[in-house]
């Protein structure tokens, strides 16, 4: 089970309600969506986004909470809603959306799986050349990476150096400047959740451990949740990639991202008591 299938698992629990796109709730919903719902007047929305500072800065998006919350009104008494999105890495570094989150949700529960962050930026890199190979077979052509305009890891990770010099000095929790970067900054992400909430109401789960020990993970999340710990789950069908782009040797680039990431780690491993120097190696 990877960490992009927790949604899969956790939406056989009955106790558990995710959001759900409506064709009569006027939302910031994303193309795919929009299309979706020209064929059906409502289904279930894994991420919502609307959190996220993409699009639309998010002093207009708080015109749409009251349609975001609509997004789970079907939700029944005794089911507990939400919504999995991993760019909401991205609103963790910002205080300012921080608390406007929190303000809204000060009961909520947060669960946040964390991946070695050099591997997910590589492997995050190739997923958007993926992504843009299939939208021009399918004649989508309105987006950056579908022009076939990928830059390389390398020139990504320069961008990124001359950030870390430049940018960085001035407007430090900027998430959209080389947001896919700052998403691995973790140590900043959990400070900020740990000023704003309870450690109560934060639960931190490994991404090795959902390797190495999935039903161990669902157990676990499942006791934070406030749910059964003994469902039994169904493992879904592995989906099929339709492309996927061969991976050249990216070791010099690791190390570089190890580096750059180093601090963040360190600080991380300390703040979860828990020893992380193997994702430097």
């Amino acid at each position: 089970m990877r960490h992009n299938r927790l949604y899969d698992m956790l939406s056989q629990l009955p106790e558990i309600c995710f959001a759900q796109a409506d064709r009569e709730n006027e939302f910031c919903y994303g193309t795919p969506e929009l299309v979706k719902l020209k064929k059906e007047n409502h289904f279930p929305l894994k991420e919502v986004q609307y959190w996220n500072p993409f699009y639309y800065p998010f002093n207009v998006k708080k015109q749409f909470y009251p349609a975001y919350k609509a997004l789970f009104a079907h939700a029944k008494p005794d089911q507990i809603a939400g919504e999995i999105t991993n760019n909401y890495l991205l609103f963790l570094l910002d205080p300012n959306i921080l608390d406007a989150f929190h303000s809204n949700m000060p009961s909520v529960k947060i669960f946040v799986v964390l991946r070695n962050p050099v591997d997910r930026y590589i492997s995050h890199h190739f997923f958007q050349h993926d992504i843009g190979q299939i939208n021009r077979s399918l004649g989508i052509m309105d987006g950056y990476y579908s022009k076939g305009n990928f830059p390389s890891l390398r020139s990504d990770i320069d961008t990124i150096i001359s950030w870390t010099k430049v940018s960085k000095a001035k407007d430090p929790f900027n998430p959209l400047a080389v947001r896919f970067f700052v998403m691995g900054l973790y140590s900043i992400c959990i400070q900020n959740i740990m000023k704003r909430y309870d450690k109560s109401q934060l639960h931190i789960i490994q991404f090795d451990d959902i390797k190495e020990k999935p039903e161990f993970v669902l157990k676990k999340l499942c006791l934070f949740l406030g749910i059964d710990p003994d469902f039994q789950f169904k493992r879904p069908e592995k989906p099929s990639n339709l492309t996927k782009t061969p991976k050249p040797d990216v070791s010099e680039e690791r190390k570089v991202l190890g580096e750059l990431y180093r601090s963040s780690i360190m600080q991380l491993s300390g703040m979860l008591n828990r020893n992380l120097e193997h994702w430097l190696k």
